[in-house]
């Protein structure tokens, strides 16, 4: 995990804020994962049967 709190940006008017975290995830039992690619995904929209 990075922080960086209170950076001054003089060209923006600014203090800026920054946070990073990295984040893995150990599959303990191979037959009971699942993956998805974003661009397949398709979320109907709400109060409509029109999917986006």
């Amino acid at each position: 995990m990075r922080k960086s709190v209170g950076v001054k940006n003089d060209k923006k008017d600014r203090i800026e804020n920054f946070e990073c975290m990295s984040m893995a995830y150990l599959v303990e039992q191979l037959g009971k994962a699942a993956t998805l690619e974003f661009d397949n995904v398709k979320l109907k929209k709400s109060g409509s049967d029109v999917w986006e």
